[in-house]
């Protein structure tokens, strides 16, 4: 969005940047005083399609780190800002839930469409706190959930997760498979 609040649909935004003014503990108390503010790497582009993966923890530390269930509120707000060209799937990864066929982590609830009453259901049925967490398998599987996807489209992988990116990289040898990069912030 501009400084307007209205919706970019085209162009290049330059140093866009994300600011807090408060923070929740576990239990849903304001934490007074906690601010921050991150800056994205690079400017963030528009194309005209996208086709995205909306992959949600959903594994036992959730239920301390996201008891809210803000992780698809996000997701919900990213299906709300799909155009209609766009198409998402949706999927989680914990370790107990049985990962759908060709998959080594995700359990794919909506394969892509863009339909977001679809979409958001598959979000709520993602949304739960079990087992424990396989996220580079669960990356490693959105790339492969992806490549699926033979349109022209820009391909999008959106992980919501509580796990630090930098030690989920450590982890493993990534995917040497084109043309999806993998971009974090910390």
């Amino acid at each position: 969005m501009d400084v307007n609040g209205e919706l970019l649909t085209s162009g290049v935004v330059s140093e866009p940047y994300v600011t807090v003014s408060g923070a929740w503990d576990a239990a849903g108390n304001e934490l007074y005083g906690v601010q921050g503010e991150a800056k994205v790497c690079g400017n963030i582009t528009s194309h005209e399609a996208i086709t995205a993966v909306i992959t949600l923890d959903s594994t036992g530390s959730m239920d301390d780190s996201d008891p809210n269930g803000m992780r698809a509120d996000a997701a919900k707000a990213f299906i709300d800002r799909l155009g209609p060209d766009d198409k998402a799937a949706v999927a989680s990864f914990d370790s107990d839930t049985e990962p759908s066929p060709n998959y080594m982590a995700i359990h794919v609830w909506q394969d892509f469409t863009n339909d977001k009453t679809l979409l958001k259901n598959a979000v709520d049925n993602a949304t739960f706190a079990n087992g424990a967490t396989n996220l580079w398998d669960a990356v490693y599987d959105d790339v492969n959930l992806l490549l699926t996807d033979t349109s022209s489209a820009e391909k999008v992988a959106l992980v919501l997760t509580c796990l630090p990116m930098a030690r989920i990289m450590t982890a493993t040898t990534p995917p040497t498979r084109p043309p999806i990069t993998l971009q974090t912030t910390a």
